[in-house]
């Protein structure tokens, strides 16, 4: 996931979610809540919140032109999805 990552002095901090993009159509939405969860929350996320995070994220407009996603709504949904994580009680307490 890091492998090619060097520090660069120069640049400004910051995520680019672009590789990930494809996975914010509802039926992949379970694949891009358990990468993240096992990234920041180390598996830690309860179904219950899983389910919360999934449902909160496929209600989120979603477009797509001939199987690309659109990439505004795409990054909206994954930092969200983000937010959602990094503030749910399963993150906080065992952070």
């Amino acid at each position: 996931l890091f492998n090619t990552e060097t520090y660069k002095p120069d640049q400004a901090p910051g995520f680019n979610f672009a590789a990930d993009y494809n996975l914010t159509r509802n039926d992949r939405l379970p694949l891009l809540i358990d990468k993240y969860n096992l990234l920041f929350a180390h598996g830690s996320l309860s179904p219950t919140t899983i389910t919360t995070i999934q449902t909160m994220i496929s209600a989120m407009p979603y477009t797509e032109t001939a199987g690309v996603p659109n990439e505004d709504r795409a990054d909206d949904r994954i930092r969200i999805m983000l937010y959602l994580i990094l503030s749910s009680p399963d993150y906080l307490i065992n952070r």
